[in-house]
């Protein structure tokens, strides 16, 4: 197979995703890896052209995933099947709805008037949703939408496999699924152990490890301190003995 990026740009105009459960690619998702394969490669040969291979940490991640990898428990919500704004009309003021429906309202005060029509059992059902956070239950987990406005009033977790499309797309992203957030994370530096790590890490960790690859103490950033994020683990010598 070519895989230079010119032929990988001119790949047959096929559907990408998974043809089963164990994630095998079909032909576009195929493409578009040995697209990031090969750029990658181009990478690595300049900076060992360069003479900075040996000095240089790469650290290759996703920032989401996408669900369903299983492409047959796919459900479609569309407009006309009362997705979260056309359901709640004007107390909404604003929602992204993918795999998950994130939920900011015009007024605080009417989170229990909005969460009458979305926790009726025929809406629950027409919508896909599994488990509603608001209140005291999304407080526990995210921050508190009363100071910070980033966060919203209301999070829907849907089942495996609703999408919020009237489309054809057959994955989205940015719900709680296990599918949304179990990524692939590649850290690689000459001298590096080959390992698979199993602790729990977040995306959050990069920036952090980064600061820390230059020399400098990432906990320096307000967002480190507020968030209490580490950096990646079996990196630093000094948090291996806490990260084993």
């Amino acid at each position: 197979m070519d895989r230079s990026p010119s032929a990988l740009i001119n790949a047959p105009n096929v559907n990408g995703g998974y043809v089963d459960v164990l994630g095998t690619p079909d032909l576009g998702l195929a493409f578009e890896l040995d697209f990031v394969d090969h750029t990658l490669g181009m990478i690595v040969r300049e900076l060992k052209n360069q003479h900075l291979y040996d000095s240089t940490l790469i650290i290759v991640c996703a920032k989401h995933g996408q669900s369903p990898i299983e492409r047959q428990k796919r459900v479609g919500v569309g407009i006309g099947n009362g997705q979260p704004g056309t359901l709640l009309g004007s107390l909404e003021a604003f929602d992204i709805s993918d795999d998950g429906s994130l939920i900011w309202l015009n007024d605080q005060e009417e989170l229990g008037q909005t969460l009458a029509p979305l926790t009726q059992p025929d809406n629950e059902a027409a919508l896909g949703i599994q488990e509603i956070f608001a209140g005291p239950s999304l407080r526990n987990k995210w921050d508190d939408p009363s100071s910070d406005p980033r966060t919203p009033d209301i999070i829907l977790k849907t089942n495996t496999g609703v999408i919020f499309t009237g489309g054809s797309k057959i994955a989205e992203h940015g719900g709680l699924n296990e599918d949304d957030f179990h990524t692939a994370l590649l850290v690689s530096f000459p001298g590096l152990e080959h390992r698979t790590v199993k602790t729990f890490t977040l995306n959050q960790q990069v920036a952090p490890t980064i600061i820390k690859a230059l020399g400098f103490d990432p906990n320096e950033l307000q967002a480190v301190k507020k968030d209490g994020i580490t950096v990646l683990p079996l990196l630093f010598s000094d948090n291996d003995a806490d990260d084993k």
